[in-house]
């Protein structure tokens, strides 16, 4: 017979308690940006194409770079040097100059790629580009209550809570600051995003009401996408 399982009750990665939610079947490690495992894994999604698509991050490049102890959350990644990175096993002078770039070419993404990238619990692609519209900047997004973002589409009372919880933690608001710069949504960008939005909604019925509609040109962009050459986007979070 096999023994009987136990839960344990501490992270065999960094010692951290293990906690689950009532409700839930998985236990999860309370360590977050302290256990090496999360820590890990935590870059590696930092790392990927839809999210800041640094290229030449690999799993072993990470593994390295946490375990000697070079980078302990995303946000350190854009100090590492030449010779820091060129150090690592199978890295040669070339490689290391290529991820370098990569890293620089990193430094300016789209807000809502940004978010996706910090790995926020339960905040995929299409949530965090409906965070980034609603809020326009990391600023009002961290300052936002549990209410304000259940107004926000896409977005429940569970997410609105994961969201909530990870910017009340002083050290999740040290590493998105310490992030690259994201691209501030300017109020235009929003204000004709959401109008955008609204006349691709199912239509709803005009009977008995007037309407003034006054345009101007409007800037929309699909996640991800370069910022338009006439609308120059604004630094939001600085690199230090």
């Amino acid at each position: 017979d096999l023994p009987e399982f136990h839960m344990p009750e501490t992270c065999p990665e960094c010692g951290s308690q293990v906690e689950r939610t009532e409700g839930e079947a998985v236990a999860r490690c309370t360590g977050a940006l302290i256990c090496p495992a999360q820590i890990k894994h935590g870059i590696r999604h930092f790392a990927t194409r839809k999210a800041m698509d640094i290229e030449g991050l690999g799993d072993k490049i990470v593994d390295q770079l946490v375990e000697q102890g070079l980078v302990h959350t995303v946000a350190d990644l854009y100090h590492l040097s030449f010779e820091q990175i060129a150090s690592l096993e199978r890295m040669g002078g070339k490689s290391a100059q290529n991820l370098l770039d990569a890293l620089e070419a990193s430094k300016k993404p789209a807000l809502d790629r940004l978010l996706y990238a910090l790995g926020i619990r339960e905040v995929g692609e299409v949530t965090a580009h409906s965070l980034a519209l609603h809020f326009g900047s990391m600023q009002a997004l961290a300052a936002s209550s549990e209410e304000d973002l259940v107004e926000v589409s896409d977005v429940g009372p569970v997410v609105a809570g994961h969201v909530a919880a990870f910017f009340q933690q002083e050290k999740n608001r040290h590493v998105a600051g310490g992030a690259p710069q994201a691209m501030r949504w300017s109020k235009q960008y929003g204000a004709s995003a959401r109008r955008i939005a609204a006349l691709l909604a199912p239509p709803q019925p005009m009977i008995g009401r007037s309407v003034t509609w006054a345009t101007s040109r409007t800037h929309f962009r699909p996640m991800g996408s370069t910022p338009l050459p006439d609308m120059p986007p604004e630094p939001l979070l600085s690199t230090g």
